[in-house]
């Protein structure tokens, strides 16, 4: 546990930040890994053409709505 007068406003704030993004990384990864193994479930289950296609659109358009992460150079 950190000291609570060790920081000054500014790198309090930076360090919740840092904390956010990452929070944030791990669940982006977490959502498209989930994303994958559901497509890749599915295509195996639906041996035919038509619900491969369907499942792959429903995942193209999940994984376009979720939010990305950019990392940003500071």
């Amino acid at each position: 546990m950190r000291e609570p007068h060790n920081m000054t406003l500014k790198e309090e704030i930076e360090e919740r930040q840092k904390r956010r993004e990452k929070k944030e990384m791990i669940t982006g990864i977490i959502a498209c890994s989930g994303f994958t193994a559901f497509f890749v479930y599915a295509i195996w289950v639906c041996q035919d053409i038509v619900p491969r296609v369907a499942l792959g659109l429903v995942w193209f358009l999940l994984y376009v709505s979720t939010p990305k992460v950019i990392p940003t150079a500071r």
